[in-house]
């Protein structure tokens, strides 16, 4: 895994953890009528960002490898592997043809339905959780 790709993921992850502890943060101290219906959209808007993201990324990746190798997508193969260092055109082609397929709108639709959503709604009820707790102990001391 080159540097490139692995700052991509931290940058992501930390977009996914802040988000959650943040947002147990601000709710808590919210006193907005709607503030759990409001931040359920807030988190749809942010964990689908995030998808997106992360089904993005390789493909952002593998064209930015491509263009620091040499190799520009804008020709067909056989042309661009030309401008290809002959010890990088392994790498070149391999991250040629894994640009080819699906791509990443579906999985991004896929990911944010099977962990976008349920996170969402997970992430309130525990945020909606902890701010009932906090108020409970509130009351008792």
């Amino acid at each position: 895994m080159h540097t490139l790709e692995l700052s991509g993921y931290l940058i992501i992850a930390t977009l996914f953890v802040s988000y959650f502890f943040l947002s147990l943060k601000f709710l808590s101290r919210s006193t907005h009528k709607f503030k759990y219906r409001y931040f359920m959209l807030l988190g749809l808007f942010v964990y689908g960002v995030i998808c997106i993201l992360l089904t993005a990324w390789p493909v952002i990746y593998s064209e930015l490898w491509l263009n620091y190798l040499g190799a520009g997508m804008s020709q067909e193969p056989a042309a661009w592997l030309d401008s290809v260092a002959e010890k990088n055109k392994a790498e070149a082609m391999k991250l040629y043809h894994s640009n080819m397929g699906v791509g990443w709108p579906i999985p991004a639709v896929l990911l944010f339905i099977v962990i976008g959503i349920p996170l969402s709604i997970m992430t309130t009820l525990v945020a909606k959780w902890f701010s009932k707790r906090k108020s409970v102990v509130a009351k008792i001391t």
